[in-house]
């Protein structure tokens, strides 16, 4: 059988796309596996005289990432410390705890590498409760950066327990 040249040209250039092709899939696939961002759900938050809510987020990555907390009541609206009058038991309802920089909460700060910062809910008069959602950002392209959990820890009496809330279900994000 005799082949025009034009034919076997084509036949190698086709070829010669699809290796091409394959090439830049290989490369390309891995550098979009990984973000500059990422977001993750608070499913459940709550407070009253007899319980608080500490949510725990730790930096898994190895640069420091931006985070923002956003609380929603159970009215779906944007709740912050100026939502109402400090907590019976503090001058703050919502306390900032080790590791972020400055307020995450209606703001950002920034979590260190390998580090953890947690916030509190703190105990109040009136009864609040909610979800919420966790943001991060950086500089750096990172695949994950946080992990994270919330906890409603109560008192009642002589009574004392924790409920976990897994946030993304314990996977980073």
């Amino acid at each position: 059988m005799n082949q025009s040249p034009c034919y076997l040209t084509f036949i190698l250039i086709g070829i010669l796309m699809n290796k091409v092709i394959a090439i830049v899939i290989v490369f390309l696939v891995p550098i979009l596996a990984y973000a500059e961002s990422g977001e993750a759900i608070i499913p459940h938050w709550y407070k009253n005289q007899y319980n608080q809510y500490t949510l725990r987020v730790s930096n898994i990555s190895n640069v420091p990432v931006t985070v923002s907390i956003t609380l929603y009541d159970q009215a779906g609206n944007e709740y912050t410390e100026a939502s109402e009058s400090a907590s019976i038991y503090t001058s703050t309802d919502i306390f900032i705890g080790d590791g972020f920089t400055s307020d995450p909460v209606g703001g950002s700060a920034t979590l260190q590498a390998g580090e953890s910062g947690y916030i509190q809910v703190k105990y109040g008069t009136t009864v609040k409760w909610g979800y919420g959602k966790i943001k991060w950002a950086s500089n750096e392209k990172n695949q994950v950066a946080l992990i994270a959990v919330g906890m409603v820890d109560f008192w009642l009496d002589d009574r004392a327990g924790r409920t976990t809330y897994p946030i993304n279900n314990l996977l980073p994000f």
